[in-house]
């Protein structure tokens, strides 16, 4: 099935911020019941949820961000030396069947 590209692009979005919101939520509820478990009250417990699920919400999509920059970089670098090398490969093959025409 062929989908183009706007929809796909939009789909992503969607899909990332939804994964990251169940994500995060998770990380909410089990930081809530955890410290509960050692007689913190509900508001402090409330409170430290929320500002673990905000810690880990930010810090997991600016890594993911970077990470995936570096490896969108690294993958060009790597196409343009593959050219860069093939290019290469192609004129020093070029040259020798030239001179190999003008042999006696």
């Amino acid at each position: 099935m062929f989908v183009h590209a706007p929809t796909a692009r939009g789909r992503s979005l969607i899909k990332a911020i939804t994964w990251r919101f169940f994500g995060s939520l998770d990380t909410f509820l089990l930081s809530f019941a955890v410290p509960m478990l050692f007689h913190i009250s509900m508001k402090k417990s409330g409170a430290i949820a929320l500002s673990i699920a905000a810690f880990e919400t930010i810090t997991k999509s600016l890594t993911h961000n970077c990470v995936h920059a570096l490896a969108r970089r690294r993958v060009s670098r790597r196409m343009w030396a593959m050219r860069i090398h093939a290019t290469a490969l192609s004129t020093v093959a070029s040259k020798s069947l030239a001179r190999r025409r003008h042999r006696p």
